[in-house]
């Protein structure tokens, strides 16, 4: 049943693409004025707060004591803890590793079944800390972690019994500094699609020192965004292993279903961590300008116009402003005629300030 659902919905999205790409063919929509840009009234609708994504003095890193750490915030995680610690128990694999388990304030018994834990299982290492989001938890499983890899698991998604193994061998007989693999959606026993987990931060291993001067953005939505923006362009070599080895697993309690479904200024963060990995990368030392101004474009084109699809329309042309004036600032000379057919129409969406096209780029 569930494979069929996605079926149809793909259809729908092929139907919706086609439709789109008539429209935009044939300049059948109307261009719409925008009021005067002003980075004040985002401010206004949800208050700015610096994502703190780059660190200037480098963190002196814990003597490395195992091949990988695993991170994994907790909260109100009790159903959950059993099943991990057994995946991790089940591992098959000749390689040292350590499970950080990062308790983000919970409120049920999730701090008392990690303490027990932390007693009797060798491998395990607990943080207790008071609630701040999953960016919080990571941070603290980083500050602590003393493997030459590190690697983050969602308390709710699984890994196959090999994970470790086959990541990690590619790590060391590659020589690469990220390894990832793909990834497959679970619906209970059933996986209904599989792909690439490139975008994300979950799903692979990554050099502990590519976290010398980058941590996750505390309270912020949209923090897998700078595995893309600032830790991938510091690697020396990335590799993918085309098999399936992590598991999202997705319910309609899910939080980003949740999250996508209705109106929320605090959406606005995506245009706000965008401009400031845009700074990071810079004082990264980092200097391929095609590289920055296509991420700079891929985050302000179908991300941007989803993400903030709920907000009043002003606030949304404002906010696609905001994306022209930053893809605007990165531009480089030459570029147009490498783009993709999709890319190339949110680049005219964007330098001409053509919010309508902007929206209907997304249905494609």
């Amino acid at each position: 049943m569930k494979r069929f659902l996605f079926r149809l919905r793909e259809i729908y999205r092929s139907v919706r693409s086609l439709t789109s790409m008539l429209r935009i063919k044939i300049g059948l929509y109307k261009r719409v004025n925008l009021p005067v840009f002003d980075w004040n009234y985002l401010y206004q609708k949800w208050e700015y707060n610096d994502p703190k994504v780059y660190i200037c003095d480098s963190p002196t890193l814990n003597q490395t004591c195992c091949d990988l750490s695993v991170i994994v915030p907790l909260y109100n995680s009790e159903k959950h803890l059993p099943q991990i610690i057994k995946m991790f128990q089940r591992q098959e694999t000749d390689f040292k590793f350590e499970l950080i388990l990062v308790n983000d304030g919970s409120k049920d018994k999730t701090k008392e079944i990690l303490l027990e834990s932390e007693r009797t299982i060798r491998f395990v290492k607990v943080i207790n800390q008071d609630n701040g989001g999953i960016s919080k938890a990571r941070n603290a499983g980083i500050n602590l972690a003393c493997g030459r890899y590190i690697s983050f698991l969602d308390h709710d998604d699984e890994i196959s019994s090999d994970y470790i193994q086959k990541m990690m061998s590619s790590a060391y007989d590659e020589n690469a500094q990220i390894v990832k693999c793909w990834y497959g959606q679970k619906y209970g026993a059933e996986i209904v699609n599989t792909g690439s987990s490139a975008g994300f931060v979950w799903a692979g291993v990554i050099d502990h020192t590519l976290f010398d001067h980058i941590r996750f953005p505390e309270g912020y939505w949209f923090e897998d965004m700078i595995n893309n923006f600032v830790i991938k362009p510091q690697a020396r070599k990335v590799i993918e292993i085309k098999e399936t080895l992590y598991f999202k697993v997705s319910s309609n309690k899910n939080a980003s279903k949740i999250l996508w479904s209705s109106a929320n200024y605090k959406s606005l963060e995506h245009i706000y961590l965008v401009h400031a990995l845009i700074e990071c990368y810079q004082k990264l030392g980092l200097n391929n300008k095609e590289y920055l101004f296509m991420r700079v474009l891929k985050e302000c084109s179908s991300l941007a116009v989803n993400r903030t699809k709920y907000l009043d329309t002003e606030t949304r042309m404002q906010a696609f402003q905001a994306c022209c004036a930053m893809l605007k600032d990165v531009q480089v000379d030459n570029i147009f005629y490498c783009l993709s057919k999709k890319d190339k129409i949110f680049y005219q969406a964007l330098m001409q300030e053509d919010y309508s096209l902007w929206n209907i780029a997304a249905k494609m």
